[in-house]
């Protein structure tokens, strides 16, 4: 089954098909890493390290070729954070992809789209749904 993304204004819709979803827990915040990196760059390096290795892990041996678009949709359990603080964790999901080998890079040239939705008091709890989708033409 194809599904139409439509980007607001400056982009026409574009034909995708689903190749599949990857569910994530809750990765760090931006705040969180922020605060980390204040108090020692050391503390926040091993959290990027440990975040990175952790979506790599989800992403072992899957390998997508471009062009792909992303989705993902954070699911929060209250109002609390801001979308750009919750948002931050693409950040190592991309480093992770990329450690696993599931992507070359996370350049404009393999990844196309990223689309972002979110879900408050999930009945899921928290984390992300990563939706991996192939663009069937451009």
């Amino acid at each position: 089954m194809n599904t139409y993304i439509s980007e607001p204004l400056h982009s026409k819709p574009i034909n995708v098909r689903l190749i599949e979803v990857i569910h994530l827990p809750k990765l760090t915040r931006l705040n969180e890493y922020i605060n980390a990196e204040r108090k020692n760059k050391f503390i926040a390096a091993k959290i990027k390290n440990k975040e990175t290795e952790l979506c790599a892990w989800h992403f072992a041996g899957k390998k997508y070729k471009p062009p792909i678009a992303f989705s993902f949709v954070w699911h929060e359990n209250d109002n609390r954070y801001d979308f750009d603080n919750i948002a931050f964790a693409k950040k190592f999901i991309f480093d992770g992809m990329q450690m696993a080998g599931a992507i070359k890079n996370d350049s404009r040239k393999y990844v196309n789209e990223i689309i972002f939705e979110y879900v408050i008091k999930s009945d899921i709890g928290t984390g992300v749904e990563v939706g991996i989708w192939e663009i069937l033409d451009e």
